[in-house]
This record gives structure tokens, C-alpha cells and sequence, in this order.
């Protein structure tokens, strides 16, 4: 068993002790193999991941804003279940730059049918 599954498997575990129910409509529409993007909104931070995470046998790699990587074990668990860090204008020295490195990481990600997971936009100050 995957490190990533393992981790799923307890959040699973504590997800049903503390949520009296989660649904998810139309998770059927996820597709089972080939490249795919799922994009959702990103109110509640790290537990929207966990909760799309929850509705795929797929393994999500998420792009995860790059200061959730500082730490170094907390980076070298983030890494080690796939998440890519994504450095933003202002958080982090040459982001422009770093950010060729994490659109090759995805295209190979795409290339090896992988399904990558985001939150677009979620705090920019224009979509309020």
C-alpha cells in the first residue's frame, strides 16, 4: 500500500467520525484512466483536498502554493504523495521561473495519465 492510499485510508477513517455524512454528486464523472484535471473551490483550506481526494480511486497530485513546503518534513511528506509545489509572485524568489519546472512536472504528470488536482483562484481579492 502507497503512502498516499495509507494516509486516504485514515483520513477516510476520522472523515466518518467527525462528518455525519459527505456526498459527492456525480463522482462517476471522474474519468477512471487517461490525463485529467479536477478544479474545485478551496473554502475550508487542507480539507477540501482530503475531501476530493476521498471521492477517486485515482491518486490526486495537487499543485499546493509553495510555502505549505517550507518546512522540511512537511515538504518531504507533501512531495512524497505527489503534491507539486506552485511558487506565486510575491511568495517566493524567482516564482516565474520556478514555475517552467512545475508545468514540466505536470505535462510529465499528464503524460503518465496522471490526474492533477487544483484550487483556481480561491483568494484572488478580483472574484469577491
Amino acid at each position: 500500500m502507497s503512502l498516499y492510499r495509507f494516509i486516504l485510508w485514515l483520513l477516510r477513517v476520522f472523515s466518518h467520525l467527525y462528518f455525519v455524512e459527505v456526498r459527492a454528486l456525480n463522482p462517476e464523472r471522474i474519468p477512471p484512466s487517461g490525463p485529467v484535471i479536477l478544479a474545485a473551490n478551496h473554502p475550508a483550506s487542507i480539507l477540501d483536498a482530503i475531501l476530493m481526494a476521498m471521492q477517486t480511486r485515482r491518486q490526486i497530485h495537487f499543485l499546493a502554493k509553495s510555502g505549505l513546503f517550507r518546512n522540511r518534513f512537511i515538504g518531504a511528506l507533501f512531495r512524497r504523495v505527489g503534491a507539486i509545489p506552485v511558487y506565486r509572485s510575491g511568495e517566493a524568489e524567482g516564482s516565474s521561473t520556478r514555475n517552467v519546472e512545475v508545468f514540466e512536472k505536470v505535462y510529465e504528470l499528464f503524460e503518465r495519465d496522471g490526474c492533477l488536482g487544483l484550487f483556481p483562484a480561491s483568494h484572488h481579492p478580483f472574484l469577491y
